[in-house]
Parts: C-alpha cells; structure tokens; sequence
C-alpha cells in the first residue's frame, strides 16, 4: 500500500509540473510579444532617452510575469527547488528576449538613424521645409545641428542596459516587505553590470555609413534650394493655359505611338530609378556626360576651324 501512495505522489507530482510547465511556456510567450511590441515602437521614435523610457515598461513585464507564475506555482504546491528552476526560467527568458530584439534591431541601425535624420532634416514640426525659401547657409546650420543630434543618439546602444535580476531579489520583491517599489526599482546605470550590445568597430563603420547617406540628403537640399526640378514651383494657372492652348498638339503627342512609346520607356526607366534611390545619381551623371561631350565637341569644332582658317590662308 505504501508503494502505490509513493507512486501515485509521484504521477501527480509530474502532472503537476507538466501543467505548470505550460503555463511557464504560454508566460514566456506572452512576454517575448509584449517585449518585441516596446522594442519596436521605441525604435520607431528614437531619441536620447531610450532606455529610460522603455525600462519601466519591460520591467512591469517581467514583475506581471514573475508574480504571475510565482503564484500559480505555489498554488499548485510545486516542490520549492522545482518552483526556483520554473522561475529562473522565467528571469533569464525576460533577458535573453530583450537582448535578442535589441541585437536585431541594432543590426539594421544604420537605417534607422537615417530614417529619424530624413524625419527631422527635411520637416520642421510636421512641416516639409521650403528649401528654395532658405539660405544655403540656414540649410548647412540644420544638416549640421540634426545631423548631429542624430548620431548623439549612437552612443547609447554600446551597452544592453538591462540589469542582472537574482532570483532572491525578485522572490524578496514578491514575498518581502519590499513589495511596493516594484521591480523598475532594480534599474541603475552602472555601466559594469551591462554588456557589450555594439562593438566599437561596428558603432564606427555605421558612424561612417550614415555619415554617406547623409551627405546626399544634402546635396539633395541644395539642389532643391538651387532649382534642380522647379516644374512644380509653377503657378496652376500657367499649367492651364499651356493646357488649352496647346491641346491640339498634346493630342497629337498622345495618339503618335511612335512618340509616345519611346517616352513611356523613360518615364518607366525614370520611375524604376527613383524606385530604387538612383534617379539624382543618374541624372547627375548625365548632365556631367552631356557638358563632358559639350566641351570635346566645342574643342574639337574649335581645332576642324583652326585647321580651315589656316587652310585658306596658305591658299590665297
């Protein structure tokens, strides 16, 4: 008899830690999404206090969970031993999801620092910037204090500042005295209980990367300043008159495939360009061709005249 009590103790002690099992997993699930939803959206509007505006909220996750669990094990009278392994779980789960999203995000930084730089360069308060109304100066001082303010926010990401959580600090949180200050309480900024999230070789070359990208954003703004594309500066009621001036002509243009095919190639080259971030490149290079090929031709045409003047004066 006493046999099949301690056998039965022990099927009932592995149902119980097969529930409990899928309860820690259904947790930790619930955590990695909460977690990967506050990386993200942080992420979406970067700026100089990241860490400090997502720790309070990931550390709430990790205290719903941990009392969460904590109190689902002990109503299930999990032996203590079985109930710390389930627990630590839980603590090194909330960790290793925060490092992994960070880790993720971090690997394409590059283009969220020209995203944030594109966003604050090219608008003032939600406003695009005229920069035909502005002075070339006026728009190397804002390149300059975004540009910047911008890579200040670099910085931030060499380290994962996430503390190291012990299991007798949360139990304590949970079972002590100490239970109103909430787990965010943990959170310092000493530097030596975090780890390496950037190296420095990579904070450099992504430093060197956008430091590029945004050098073309300004080349991009000075030719905006300087007139580069102004058929939209022109006023609508020009557009109109050319409209019923010319229909006749535009019509003839519309129905001639033979212009209108070579036109629609283009237009549809010009498009796939600006498509994939190549259209200013290559009209740069065009226009650099073209005065190339003006300035051959003029010497050429320059040299053939030469020839001919001194041509007719051996003659004569």
């Amino acid at each position: 008899m006493k046999e099949i009590d301690i056998k039965f103790n022990e099927e009932c002690d592995q149902f119980k830690e097969k529930v409990a099992k899928r309860h820690i997993d259904k947790a930790k699930k619930e955590m990695e999404e909460n977690i990967s939803s506050i990386i993200a959206s942080q992420f979406e509007d970067l700026n100089v206090l990241f860490w400090d505006s997502i720790k309070e909220k990931y550390h709430n996750i990790l205290e719903t969970s941990f009392i969460k669990c904590h109190s689902m094990l002990s109503e299930m009278k999990i032996k203590e031993d079985e109930r710390n392994d389930f627990l630590i779980e839980i603590i090194d789960n909330f960790r290793a999801n925060v490092k992994k999203d960070m880790t993720t995000k971090t690997d394409t930084m590059n283009q969220t620092l020209l995203r944030r730089f594109k966003k604050v360069f090219k608008n003032s308060k939600g406003v695009p910037r005229k920069w035909k109304l502005l002075s070339e100066a006026s728009i190397n001082e804002i390149f300059v204090r975004e540009k910047n303010s911008t890579l200040s926010l670099l910085d931030q990401f060499e380290f994962l500042r996430v503390p190291t959580f012990s299991l007798e600090w949360c139990l304590s949180q949970v079972e002590g005295e100490e239970t109103s200050h909430g787990f965010s309480k943990q959170y310092t900024d000493d530097m030596t209980d975090y780890e390496s999230l950037i190296s420095k070789s990579k904070l450099f070359s992504i430093r060197q990367s956008f430091n590029d990208d945004s050098d073309k954003e300004l080349e991009d703004a000075m030719r905006a300043h300087q007139g580069f594309g102004q058929l939209g500066n022109v006023p609508w009621y020009i557009w109109v008159a050319m409209l019923v001036l010319g229909y006749d002509k535009i019509l003839f243009v519309l129905t001639n495939w033979y212009i209108m095919l070579p036109l629609c190639i283009l237009l549809g080259l010009a498009y796939g360009l600006h498509y994939v971030g190549l259209l200013g490149p290559a009209v740069a290079s065009a226009s650099f061709l073209m005065k190339t090929a003006g300035t051959v031709g003029a010497v050429a045409a320059k040299k053939k005249t030469n020839q001919l003047v001194v041509a007719l004066l051996i003659n004569h």
